[in-house]
């Protein structure tokens, strides 16, 4: 009895998605295609964020480019927070994503990857300086959305 059950509730479920109407068919199917691109614009973004901060940490690191550096993001202990986290966001991306996902994090390494390439190509030194500075806000506000502690 149970496993007739079972039978029938599976072959509704299947069937039911194409019972549907075509307009709530396609709003199902847009509903999806935004919830991957708000991870895709995220994931992005974080990488964004940690290119920002690797090349400010970099630079600083190098005496010879230290001297005379367009970063304005000094040595202070602020400075070595903001750096820190934005540091350490792509592995907390990726525990998260592999947490949630599973085999989804392959997609969050290569979106983080292209982050950090489109920050390292196509921003100058000041767009450099704009992103290390708010990325904590940034994060926070897409970490908080991942964990589920609000919306966005």
């Amino acid at each position: 009895m149970n496993q007739t059950i079972k039978i029938v509730t599976n072959l509704s479920l299947r069937t039911a998605h194409e019972n549907l109407p075509d307009k709530l068919r396609l709003r199902l199917l847009l509903e999806r295609g935004m919830k991957m691109g708000f991870y895709f614009i995220c994931y992005t973004l974080i990488g964004v964020c940690f290119n920002c901060a690797d090349t400010i940490r970099l630079s600083s690191q190098d005496h010879r480019r230290s001297q005379n550096t367009l970063f304005f993001l000094g040595n202070s202990p602020l400075s070595q927070a903001i750096l820190f986290a934005a540091l350490i966001s792509p592995y907390l991306a990726l525990l998260t994503s592999l947490l949630q996902g599973g085999f989804w994090v392959i997609a969050t390494l290569l979106e983080i990857v292209l982050g950090a390439l489109i920050a390292k190509r196509l921003f100058p030194p000041s767009l450099i300086n704009l992103g290390a500075l708010v990325s904590p806000i940034i994060l926070v506000i897409i970490f908080g959305a991942l964990w589920g502690f609000w919306w966005i």
